[in-house]
């Protein structure tokens, strides 16, 4: 059962209770995406997913977009860029 727990700052709310090396089911992406609207930014604690795992999850948001520079892109995922400092 998915759980949302707001941040009580101006953004971010926490989830819990999803999978998302899962499919999502249209249900759980309407409730994902409304609370993407009402807090902006998402927080999954504790999921261990892969690159290939996070561009099929990212897909089910919206088209995806590159970033030119391959040298900061995942090897072998183009569309997953790595941000580091």
């Amino acid at each position: 059962m998915i759980n949302i727990v707001p941040s009580g700052e101006t953004l971010g709310a926490t989830i819990t209770g999803v999978d998302l090396r899962q499919p999502l089911s249209r249900p759980l992406l309407g409730a994902l995406l409304r609370a993407l609207g009402d807090h902006g930014v998402l927080r999954f604690p504790d999921q261990l997913i892969s690159a290939t795992e996070l561009k099929q999850l990212s897909a089910q948001f919206g088209e995806l977009q590159m970033l030119s520079t391959a040298t900061l892109n995942e090897p072998g995922v183009p569309e997953v860029s790595i941000l580091s400092n």
